[in-house]
């Protein structure tokens, strides 16, 4: 199971009646088979869906985002959220953006 699967697991199972994964899909905008790779992890979720699942789960979207990170192999516990945002911006070919100025807009700070 992957950090995000874990997540939601432990968010569903907080429930009286543990919803499935096609009534989180409901929940989150997505499609069920979405929900079931994000369970077993190795992709990495639009923001869009990654803001539905923090804000659906009431989880922090840092924990939504870092676990999503982790999953997709773009954060390990020797890498700082910083070196992860400019890994990931290189990966997705993006250059000259400033990885501060991109903490400012999500309301993170830099390490």
């Amino acid at each position: 199971m992957g950090h995000l699967g874990r997540l939601l697991t432990d968010w569903a199972d907080g429930h009286r009646f543990r919803p499935s994964n096609a009534q989180m899909a409901e929940l989150f905008g997505v499609k069920r088979q979405t929900v079931g790779n994000w369970m077993r992890g190795g992709t990495l979720p639009h923001p869009e869906a990654l803001r539905a699942v923090a804000r659906v789960t009431r989880i922090s979207y840092n924990a939504v985002l870092s676990a999503a990170l982790r999953d997709a192999g773009y954060l390990d516990a020797e890498l700082s959220s910083r070196d992860t945002l400019e890994r990931v911006l290189k990966d997705f070919g993006i250059s000259g953006v400033d990885a501060e100025e991109i903490h400012r807009r999500v309301g993170q700070a830099p390490d």
